[in-house]
């Protein structure tokens, strides 16, 4: 198993303890057996499959690729809100906000950091013009 990715590793870990197989899970979740056998090769998932299978397991995109050792940040919400899902966008707020939740987890790591800096920038200006 040495000669296997990262990414590879701990997805059969994952398909594991779940009693799976991997090529059970990437069926599962609409892919082929080629497609699980070409990750057992070396080839690493687009970032929108690597999504997919993070969720599937529950831990993060950075867990699988290696790149964290914790599976999933634990997320707090106090008792008063409900939890944010994707699922129910009432927990947003509205339709704009779930879109723009959307397009933010459908950026690689890289962009996500730069939309987040400009995010941070913008509700910078906004307090100094509130104040």
């Amino acid at each position: 198993m040495s000669d296997f990715t990262e990414f590879y590793k701990r997805y059969l870990e994952l398909c594991v303890s779940l009693d799976k197989t991997p090529s059970a899970v990437a069926s599962e979740l609409g892919f082929s057996r080629a497609t699980a056998t070409g990750w057992k090769n070396g080839k690493i998932p687009f970032d929108s499959t690597l999504t997919k299978i993070a969720n599937y397991f529950n831990v993060s995109v950075d867990y699988l690729l290696g790149s964290a050792d914790i599976k999933k940040e634990p997320v707090t919400v106090s008792d008063d809100e409900p939890e944010p899902s994707i699922e129910t966008p009432t927990a947003f707020g509205d339709k704009f906000m779930l879109e723009a939740l959307a397009k933010l987890i459908s950026l690689n790591n890289e962009n996500r950091s730069i939309a987040l800096a400009q995010i941070d920038f913008l509700l910078d200006r906004q307090e100094k013009q509130e104040n």
